[in-house]
């Protein structure tokens, strides 16, 4: 029990899965490891926060941040470091003093993020920058953005006109639109007692991050009212979860099952077109690594029912992480769906499902997409 080298490698495996690399323009990641390396921000230096809340205690010789973990293996240049503001609170003169020391530097990288509970009983047995809990059992969030002077510090950085890869450290949504479309961004969650290894090895190139989002990313203005519990679209709301959302009046930042990857890849779909009402159905995706590097994706498949305004807009039914897939080769993976799938809850709570038409589609990480099949259901 506790700590073995089977549990140490289950460790890192799950925080290397966990990861998710939602943008990287220009290819910015992974990171070459020559020139001058600035890591700045409130998680940069993060360990104890990567614990989270209900946590052990893990060896002393595992718990280490993404910053020791680069300035252990940056071999081409320097590694310097600034922490910019703390998680929380207003801003201090630590801000423009990071900002000075990105501009020595080739490239950037910045920890963002929240503050779990992770117990250590305030500094210094907790990272020192996060003196307030962001999130944990008990403790509401106002608001999916960025607390304190993070999203000013990251505009500073971003004016510099350096290359920028962010990392966010968190368990619950956050409005990442400060980055969108500008620096490469890597969905880290509280990574464990490896977290700042999978981080590092993730910036670095040592692990293909090949997660996928298990929420759909909204920006904090296409929220919809707390207390408007409906699922569907309504007067007040665009509607919850991927199933319902109305992307006419909130655009995602990004969706449910979206996930990059350093490699490329292509999807097709093959299964039957017409089906017996109560019956399961398989289906087959040929998944193809395209691009040059081996590599992970989530493949997810979803059913929409065809002209019905009852029913969701899309619905998962089924899913599977293809592992390390090799550029030019390809696998099949088989996806079933079941007959709950095609099924609704009427207003007096039964379930049925109705005969009619139904497209199937897959998709790689929700950026390659397949065909829809035209199924019909007797």
């Amino acid at each position: 029990a506790g700590d073995s080298p089977a549990h140490r490698a289950l460790a890192l495996r799950a925080a290397r899965e966990g990861l998710v690399l939602l943008q990287n323009p220009n290819q910015i990641l992974p990171l070459d490891g020559r020139g001058t390396l600035a890591v700045i921000g409130p998680n940069a230096n993060a360990s104890m926060n990567l614990l989270s809340g209900y946590h052990g205690t893990p060896p002393p010789d595992l718990l280490r941040s993404p910053l020791q973990e680069l300035e252990a293996r940056w071999r081409g240049g320097r590694v310097v470091y600034a922490v910019g503001c703390n998680a929380s609170g207003a801003a201090t003169a630590a801000l423009d003093e990071a900002v000075d020391l990105a501009k020595t530097a080739d490239v950037v990288v910045l920890g963002l993020g929240l503050c779990g509970d992770n117990y250590g009983g305030g500094p210094p047995k907790e990272d020192a920058t996060c003196f307030s809990i962001d999130e944990a059992e008990s403790v509401d969030r106002t608001s999916l953005k960025l607390p304190g002077a993070q999203e000013a510090l990251f505009s500073k950085i971003w004016a510099l006109g350096k290359p920028v890869a962010v990392f966010l450290v968190s368990a619950g949504a956050v409005d990442a639109s400060f980055a969108k479309g500008k620096a490469a961004l890597l969905l880290a969650g509280y990574g464990g007692e490896f977290g700042g290894v999978a981080v590092a090895d993730a910036l670095l190139g040592a692990a293909n991050p090949g997660g996928a989002l298990t929420a759909t990313m909204l920006p904090d203005a296409g929220l919809p009212p707390f207390r408007d519990m409906a699922m569907r679209p309504s007067a007040a709301s665009p509607g919850r979860t991927y199933r319902f959302l109305d992307e006419r009046r909130v655009a995602p930042l990004w969706r449910f099952g979206f996930g990059l990857s350093y490699a490329a890849f292509a999807v097709s779909l093959a299964g039957p077109t017409r089906v017996p009402r109560h019956a399961s159905t398989r289906f087959s995706v040929v998944v193809r690594n395209v691009g040059k590097v081996p590599g992970d994706v989530v493949v997810t498949c979803f059913v929409a029912a065809v002209g019905r305004p009852d029913a969701p807009l899309r619905e998962l039914f089924d899913f599977a992480r293809v592992r390390d897939l090799a550029p030019a080769a390809s696998t099949n993976v088989t996806m079933e769906l079941h007959p709950r799938s095609l099924s609704l809850v009427d207003e007096d709570g039964v379930r049925s499902t109705t005969a009619g038409a139904y497209d199937v589609a897959c998709s790689a990480g929700r950026v390659a997409d397949t065909e829809d099949i035209r199924l019909t259901v007797d």
